[in-house]
């Protein structure tokens, strides 16, 4: 059975498969109004000197998330079957 997560809580995980810094630095879930979504945050260095750095962070509805990065996979028809038999 998969994790399911309480009422308006959620959990991010190290993203290790990270390889630019366009890719979130963590990847996790949260349950917030009984919607489920997909959370990315990457960790931010500031523009201002007084603040070093920040985490921007980004939620997108399970389901859309889901609809966006699926892969479709395309299956090639099934060869017609010839019922006779050679013999």
């Amino acid at each position: 059975m998969a994790y399911e997560h309480r009422p308006d809580t959620g959990s991010v995980f190290k993203n290790e498969r990270a390889t630019t810094p366009q890719h979130p630095g963590y990847t996790g879930s949260a349950l917030i109004g009984g919607v489920e979504y997909r959370v990315s945050i990457w960790v931010k260095n500031a523009d201002d000197p007084n603040r070093k750095t920040f985490l921007s962070m980004k939620f997108e509805a399970a389901d859309e998330w889901k609809k966006q990065y699926s892969k479709t996979v395309s299956v090639a028809p099934a060869a017609a079957v010839d019922d006779e038999i050679p013999f």
